[in-house]
């Protein structure tokens, strides 16, 4: 009976005495109800019907743990449309309930289960390890739990979806959702994604108008926005912030081809602009006074660049063999001549040097 239940969870928050209760008139007038407070001596005050006020302590909590529970399984339709389900509406309500009973308020700076069981929480720890309802989870596999060994490029870990802490376990073990088998099972080897960064979901209608997102509102978003990439932004001449563009993966089919065109586009007039001043400067009539203008500072004139002398030794004779006529030498074999008799010469044989004739040139450097 959740009467029963109740009553333990009571007894085990420091109240081990509920002696009335307030509550509708349905379905707390059962005879079954009756007689289990005639057991215990309690009482029981009902309210009118249609007369929310007389209980609006109670009414107010359940309306403020419902909208939560419902913004909550909206955030995930946003985030994960691809797993997102109206039957976990179960799973939110608990755990909407958890964080009203255990989150304390701004004006008493004590939660609701300490005014309920007249003691103050040692730490608020289960508070920072909650995590985002509904969002992607990764869990250890089995064998690796075991102590066991997977081969090397099988996965670790299986994504599942946290559903909150688990009611009969400590705040270091939650309710981890099996994508595949829809089983749920207390787990404590797992790592929650609370961005939502690790499944898809712009593809799947995550992005919520996209198209009406024109430059004021990029503006506003990066300037003014939760997250913020840089420090200081750079603006233009009218003062207004000037954004980052958004890259070309982030981009539909459609808009990468605009901006494709539009790239296009700038460095085509671009060209155009340089091509015509191009053109301008090489018909421009000389100005009187010379080149110089008569008024325009003169052009500096670079130094030459100096020429390394070159000095050819005398060509030798050389005497015919034979009575065939005289061939000309190899050309390879004459550079591995001069380059052995002139180990420092940076080229062995000079261009221009006529067909037949051998010769052994120097090159030496000299700067003035």
């Amino acid at each position: 009976m959740a009467k029963h239940k109740f009553e333990r969870w009571a007894k085990a928050n420091n109240v081990p005495d509920i002696k009335s209760y307030r509550a509708d008139h349905t379905p707390f007038n059962s005879a079954i109800w009756q007689h289990d407070l005639a057991l215990k001596k309690q009482t029981i005050d009902f309210s009118g019907v249609g007369a929310h006020h007389q209980n609006a302590v109670a009414e107010r909590a359940i309306q403020t743990v419902t909208k939560w529970a419902r913004t909550m399984l909206l955030h995930q339709v946003i985030h994960w449309p691809d797993e997102a389900d109206v039957h976990l509406w179960p799973f939110a309500m608990e755990h909407a309930a958890y964080i009203w009973n255990n989150l304390p308020h701004c004006d008493t700076r004590l939660a609701p289960l300490e005014i309920f069981s007249q003691s103050r929480f040692p730490n608020y720890n289960s508070l920072h390890r909650l995590h985002v309802f509904g969002c992607p989870t990764y869990v250890l596999d089995p064998k690796l739990q075991d102590g066991k060994k997977l081969p090397k490029w099988n996965p670790r870990s299986r994504r599942g979806m946290y559903l909150g802490y688990s009611p009969d376990h400590s705040s270091l073990v939650a309710r981890i959702l099996n994508l595949q088998t829809k089983h749920v099972s207390p787990q404590y080897h797992f790592v929650c994604d609370d961005h939502f960064s690790t499944v898809p979901n712009s593809d799947a209608g995550g992005a919520a108008n996209p198209h009406q997102l024109d430059a004021n509102h990029w503006f506003n978003l990066v300037e003014s926005g939760y997250e913020n990439f840089r420090d200081t932004l750079d603006r233009d001449a009218q003062g207004r912030p000037i954004a980052p563009p958004l890259q070309d993966e982030w981009l539909t089919p459609t808009e990468r081809a605009v901006r494709l065109q539009r790239r296009t586009l700038i460095n085509n007039r671009c060209r155009a602009r340089l091509h015509q001043q191009a053109i301008q400067h090489r018909h421009q009539a000389p100005l009187p006074g010379g080149n110089n203008g008569g008024h325009a500072p003169p052009v500096p004139v670079q130094p030459p660049i100096p020429l390394l002398p070159v000095n050819q030794p005398p060509i030798p004779h050389v005497q015919p063999v034979h009575s065939q006529p005289q061939e000309a030498p190899n050309v390879q074999d004459n550079r591995n001549e001069v380059a052995d008799d002139n180990v420092d010469d940076d080229l062995s044989v000079p261009e221009g040097v006529a067909e037949g004739r051998t010769t052994k040139c120097s090159y030496r450097r000299s700067y003035s």
